[in-house]
């Protein structure tokens, strides 16, 4: 019989695949119990697959050993390379260990990272030595978890194995201190260069998202942009103890299956991972360099080609042959090139101080572990200042980023980056073997949406809407829309945004800057669909990007989804010429709602002009209007303080609000912006 406090180790088999068998994450299967009712060994397996050739990666991580079966009565190897019976010595005798663990070929290597103080534990790696792992270690020592990190020369991956052994009265281990290591732990974790794949026993039930530690970890692993992607149980008393924790935005894990096989108190969770990238992370992107086009030869050569080229009766043949005029001009002067960037996972406030000061902290805790050796006592101050410092370099350099970023920025990269810290900047889509299946799933979704929509329309009175009184209307019918002339197509070309649509033959800003040249056809193409009453097919064309309605809503489902299309620049043109004309002619002959004050400028101009001249009196009376509304939508009682509830409704309050629309305005109307 073996002594209780030994320990087996458990594996985490990471294999490569080819890069074809791509999936989603599923989700783990509740173990079932072994009718052998022969005490095995406590054994857990995590097997991880990534693209290549058929290599694997076995990560071992301890739990506590029942007594050993009868030798007649040999347990399962797993995956015939692990001997679950294998039980790691004292640190001492270290060596010993690799002729207990069974390795069935040759040509692997075995790391380890021994438990420093007492019997038994340790975590380690046994990895295909053609594969070129190597051990890493990062400068803390943490006391509450044992862990082992081993990756590749180009670091591309890193594999962490973590083991927690359980909080009690004779190890001394306190929950709370394992959480603020953990906390520095993924924070060390995320700075480290390449992606990230941490596997192992935290022995913390995630099935109960209610317990204090529970949120600590789930909050630490938001915050630093990491996910955990078992859901299910893992243990044989229902709890989910075993862990797979990726980022979400690198896309490294393809699939995640378990076996219950095993005779053991937890499940064998085996994950499949896109793991060997190229020796450099580096990505293709084509690009156009337009910082050198000679402008004066772009417009000379784009005005050859625009004469040589008649003007068509046909609108969409006009829209074509200017397309392929410009695509023309612009491949000459500024060719498509392709070129390859470099992916680095590294935070943009990292410089070179603070690469140094890490490396000093390495190089002080290292120089005082040595001196352990010799003294057990030696003065660890020199790496406690070198320690420091680093965090200070690293505070330093977050602070003077974060300072410029915002004092330097425009609204737009301010927001952006707001988003970005806190997480909402991240776009979700369904889980798909291919982008191509995805977009055909959508494209059929929103198609189906749009005929229903118009069959629901087609089947309403629509002249019983538009007059439910049975009023006789006296305003003259909109019989044609006007032409427009060089000058209005000018003037709403220079108010429109830089915006710029990927079927756009040239940038916004480049067909701007030669407005003169293309003026003449613009103005022909807008006025030729508003004589013959057709809008070009190849300008009903969008680009469509598909976001989640609500943050939270289930991604899987398409109805919570909204298209966000991007359609072409002189399409814009064209939808704006009409919707004015539309307008206008609406507001002259008083055809719109009276009650309506949205999306009428004239109507929210005068409105707020005409608050922000009030008395103080009208404004109290509008403000107790607001506060009482406030009030109703929280169905809070009349004594309720309303700050919080319009600070919860994002309502300024009227005096602020009216204040706040009309400088808006002015300021518009200065930028020429309003419209």
């Amino acid at each position: 019989m073996h002594n209780k406090s030994s320990t087996a180790f458990t594996g985490i088999k990471v294999t490569l695949s080819p890069p074809s068998d791509i999936g989603t994450p599923e989700g783990s299967e509740k173990p079932s119990r072994s009718t052998n009712t022969t005490p095995y060994p406590k054994t857990q397996a995590f097997t991880s697959t990534a693209s290549g050739t058929q290599s694997f990666i076995t990560i071992l991580l301890p739990t506590n050993l029942q007594p050993t079966p009868q030798p007649t009565r040999q347990p399962p190897t797993l995956h015939q390379s692990i001997h679950p019976s294998a039980r790691t010595p004292p640190a001492t005798t270290q060596p010993h260990l690799l002729n207990q663990v069974n390795l069935s070929e040759t040509g692997y290597t075995f790391t380890n990272v021994p438990r420093t103080g007492g019997r038994g534990g340790g975590v380690g790696a046994l990895v295909r030595s053609d594969l070129k792992l190597h051990q890493v270690t990062i400068d803390p020592h943490f006391t509450t978890f044992e862990h082992c990190i081993i990756t590749d020369k180009a670091r591309s991956v890193n594999y962490v194995a973590v083991y927690r052994p359980p909080p009690s009265s004779t190890n001394g281990l306190k929950t709370s201190t394992f959480l603020e290591e953990f906390d520095s732990f993924i924070d060390d974790m995320n700075q480290t260069p390449g992606k990230l794949l941490l596997l192992g026993d935290l022995n913390v039930h995630y099935d109960c998202p209610e317990r204090p530690d529970v949120a600590r970890v789930v909050d630490t692993l938001k915050s630093a942009g990491l996910k955990q992607y078992i859901s299910k149980p893992t243990h044989r008393h229902g709890h989910t103890l075993d862990v797979v924790i990726a980022r979400e935005d690198e896309n490294l894990l393809c699939s995640i299956r378990t076996d219950p096989s095993l005779m053991s108190d937890h499940v064998a969770v085996s994950c499949m991972i896109r793991g060997e990238r190229p020796s450099t992370d580096e990505r293709p992107q084509e690009y156009r360099k337009f910082s050198n086009i000679d402008h004066t030869l772009f417009a000379d050569d784009l005005a050859s080609f625009l004469d040589n080229q008649p003007l068509a009766e046909d609108v969409n043949s006009c829209v074509l042959n200017l397309d392929r005029d410009m695509e023309r001009v612009l491949d000459i002067h500024a060719p498509v090139c392709l070129r390859t960037t470099q992916v680095r996972h590294r935070p943009k406030w990292y410089n070179e101080e603070v690469d140094a000061a890490r490396r000093e902290r390495r190089r002080q805790e290292r120089k005082w572990r040595k001196s352990l050796k010799v003294n057990p006592d030696s003065d660890r101050s020199a790496y406690c200042e070198a320690k420091a410092a680093a965090a200070e370099a690293l505070s330093r350099a977050k602070r003077f980023y974060y300072n410029d970023l915002f004092s330097e920025s425009t609204p737009k990269d301010m927001y952006r980056e707001l988003k970005h810290l806190l997480n909402k900047s991240k776009r979700f889509l369904p889980d798909a073997d291919s982008s191509v299946e995805l977009a055909s799933t959508f494209c059929t979704f929103f198609s189906e949406k749009i005929r229903d929509l118009r069959r629901c329309i087609d089947d309403l009175n629509v002249d019983e809407l538009d007059n439910p009184n049975g009023m006789a209307i006296s305003a003259p019918s909109f019989v044609e829309f006007q032409l427009v002339t060089s000058e209005e197509v000018q003037r709403l070309i220079k108010r429109s945004p830089n915006k710029t649509c990927p079927l756009d033959p040239l940038p916004t800003w480049l067909l701007k800057r030669h407005l003169p040249v293309l003026l003449p056809k613009l103005t022909h193409i807008i006025n030729a669909s508003l004589a013959s009453g057709d809008f070009p097919s190849s300008l009903g064309v969008a680009s469509v990007t598909p976001v989640l309605k609500k943050p939270g809503l289930d991604k899987e489902r398409m109805k919570n989804y909204r298209p966000i299309s991007n359609i072409r620049f002189v399409a814009k043109l064209m939808e704006r010429v009409v919707s004015s004309q539309l307008a206008n002619y609406l507001e002259d002959n008083s055809l719109g709602d009276p009650k309506q004050s949205a999306y009428r400028k004239i109507t929210v101009l005068r409105l707020h002009c005409l608050l922000s001249g009030t008395t103080a009196k009208n404004i109290h009376r509008l403000q107790l209007l607001q506060n009482q509304s406030a009030r109703l939508i929280f169905k809070q009682p009349k004594s309720t303080h309303t700050t919080p509830l319009l600070n919860s409704l994002h309502w300024l309050p009227i005096q602020q609000r009216v204040l706040f629309k009309t400088s808006t305005l002015v300021f518009k109307s200065f930028d020429q912006l309003f419209m």
